[in-house]
């Protein structure tokens, strides 16, 4: 009878087991081999927990972790360590649930603990209901989790990681054999203290690996969308340069065709060829020349997508020809704000009218003061949030002016320019005062 119940008591737990390990792992096997393996574990495990003689507290302690890593490494992928961390969360997770289960019994039943232990029809009950507790717990983190996969790890930090879960089978452990009477309330306590200790130490090294890791990742984005600005400059540059070396290619012939028209003396033919030709130029004209080819790509680029969304875009801009400013720097801050701008204003409604006003202007150093470039971009858009220079976005709309401001900002501050945001009367608008001045990368 008893090896009865510890059968049905092992393969529920097993089972549970495998529904932990498939929440945070793939499959190294088909279905098949992988049922087949399983049964195989699940024997194995049964004849160690009952055939390899009485096994004390502190064997079962060592044991039963590493029966679940086993299982993990002999049945899914990723790296051994992880299995090994994976293991000994379900071992304390399973373990302090156990151990809630039996301390509400016997209170339930106002017996003393030892006594529980001991009255058996109590024990068989409490025994299967720990093990249908673990069963659903790991039914539902199975569930809600789905596995990702594993790659290279840090061994140290995963090391560093499997700390919590072993301290907290420690401290349960210990729990469990002060209750006994086994271990003195001193030597309890001094454990447990050293396990806390030693936690928040991990704790401290785990929190800075973190923030460390936001501030990297913080940086990749950054130049990420560096190499996005640079790269829609460039293909506007490359753009501009095809248009002209065609309007090159075809000035010869043209120049031949109003050649012949004169020659013959058919001068209206020639000025209907010269109104179509003149036409055809103002269609391919810049719309924006400030002498400065990186900000006229950008804002080329940015006009020609706005009139492709019926967008009225108007430019004010000077020569920048002498911008120190690093042109990088410039087309991220404009193409964010632009894109922001055109989805601020794909978002209005149909009947309204959908417009932006830029202005890059740079003004020239006085006796008093340094040179400096004014950017604005002015369009309308629905109501938007501004605290603290953040914008606060929403569910219904996440997009607005959100995306890059970030970016933009960061540039901003490497220079040490001011920008304001504000909203009023339906329109957002981002103004900057840059110094003209050339700043390293941070």
């Amino acid at each position: 009878m008893e090896l009865i119940i510890s059968l049905v008591w092992t393969t529920l737990q097993c089972i549970a087991t495998l529904l932990f390990f498939d929440a945070f792992f793939e499959h190294l096997y088909s279905v098949k081999c992988f049922r087949f393996i399983s049964f195989i574990w699940i024997v194995i495990s049964f004849i160690v927990m009952n055939f390899l003689g009485p096994l004390s507290s502190e064997k079962k302690l060592l044991l039963i972790p590493l029966l679940y890593w086993a299982a993990g490494s002999l049945l899914y992928k990723g790296p051994h360590l992880m299995h090994l961390v994976i293991a000994l969360v379900y071992h304390a997770l399973s373990t302090a649930l156990s151990d809630l289960i039996l301390f509400a019994a016997a209170s339930f039943t106002n017996s003393s603990f030892l006594v529980f232990l001991y009255n058996t029809p109590y024990y068989i009950l409490t025994g299967t209901l720990q093990s249908l507790a673990i069963l659903l717990l790991s039914f539902l983190i199975r569930r809600f989790h789905t596995p990702i996969p594993y790659h290279n790890q840090d061994k140290k930090w995963t090391l560093l990681t499997a700390f919590f879960p072993f301290s907290s089978i420690m401290t349960v452990f210990l729990l469990y054999c002060a209750t006994l009477g086994i271990t003195s309330s001193v030597w309890l306590t001094m454990a447990c203290v050293l396990f806390l200790l030693i936690a928040n130490l991990v704790v401290l090294l785990i929190v800075e690996s973190i923030q460390k890791n936001i501030r990297d990742h913080e940086t990749l984005l950054a130049v990420n969308e560096r190499i996005r600005a640079q790269e829609q400059s460039l293909n506007a540059l490359e753009s501009a340069y095809s248009t002209q070396r065609k309007l090159t290619h075809d000035f010869r012939w043209h120049l031949g065709v109003m050649t012949n028209f004169l020659q013959q003396n058919e001068t209206g033919q020639a000025l209907d060829y010269l109104k179509q030709l003149n036409q055809q130029q103002t269609e391919r004209i810049l719309l924006v020349n400030s002498h400065h080819a990186a900000i006229d790509a950008v804002l080329n680029q940015k006009a020609y997508t706005a009139k492709k969304e019926e967008i009225d875009i108007q430019f004010e801009v000077n020569d920048l020809s002498a911008l120190k400013i690093k042109s990088i720097d410039c087309t991220v801050v404009l193409g964010n704000l632009l894109d922001n701008a055109m989805e601020a204003c794909l978002n209005l409604p149909n009947h309204v009218r959908r417009w932006i006003q830029v202005s890059v202007v740079l003004t020239p150093a006085t006796d008093f003061t340094e040179s400096s470039l004014f950017i604005s971009v002015l369009n309308p858009s629905l109501p938007v949030s501004i605290v603290n220079d953040t914008i606060a976005t929403t569910k219904q709309d996440p997009s607005l002016h959100g995306f890059g401001l970030g970016t933009v900002k960061d540039v901003l501050n490497r220079y040490k320019a001011e920008h304001v945001m504000s909203y009023q009367d339906g329109c957002f608008l981002f103004s900057i005062e840059w110094p003209d001045q050339s700043v390293e990368c941070s």
